[in-house]
């Protein structure tokens, strides 16, 4: 009977210290996490961030309310919307950014789409105007890529497939 309670105290201090060490490992783990600030002194052009991505070139893209910025780790690309210059994103407030199986970037705003072609830099517009490359509406909400490659792209006037055929 002595040697049953003595193997039960022998297996409680076991489990306790595997319980102790399980939770100081447990806790160390936690309080090491460093997280660095990124403000408008590093680049970004606003501080409030609306969306974010990583690319597969390991870009991260941010959608502010001030713009599009692609971070590459050390330094911030801009993009803003210019009246004056067509190669521009379609407006400074960003709701959404997407990658596409192409590698392009989808970039949905407060009044229209923007699609940016990684390579050249080229940007493409879609809003409500444009008859070839025309959107339900410019108000855009959501953008989802398929796994098909299909860009879905919901607006405040339903949802929008875009069609290849149709793009310049």
């Amino acid at each position: 009977m002595k040697t049953m309670n003595k193997k039960y105290i022998i297996y409680m201090l076991l489990l306790i210290i595997l319980l102790i060490t399980t939770n100081i490992v447990y806790v160390s783990a936690y309080n090491n996490i460093n997280f660095k600030n990124i403000t408008s002194e590093d680049g970004l052009s606003q501080g409030t961030v609306e969306t974010i991505i990583q690319d597969d070139q390991g870009y991260i893209w941010l959608g502010i309310n001030d713009g599009l910025c692609r971070y590459n780790g050390y330094e911030f690309k801009i993009y803003k919307h210019d009246e004056e210059l067509e190669n521009s994103i379609t407006n400074n407030y960003i709701v959404d950014i997407k990658q596409d199986n192409s590698g392009n970037i989808w970039v949905g705003t407060a009044n229209g789409l923007s699609k940016i072609d990684t390579k050249t830099d080229l940007i493409t517009n879609y809003n409500m105007n444009d008859e070839e490359k025309s959107l339900s509406h410019y108000n855009i909400g959501d953008i989802l890529i398929t796994k098909s490659g299909d860009v879905l792209v919901g607006t405040s006037d339903g949802l929008n497939i875009y069609n290849p055929e149709l793009s310049i």
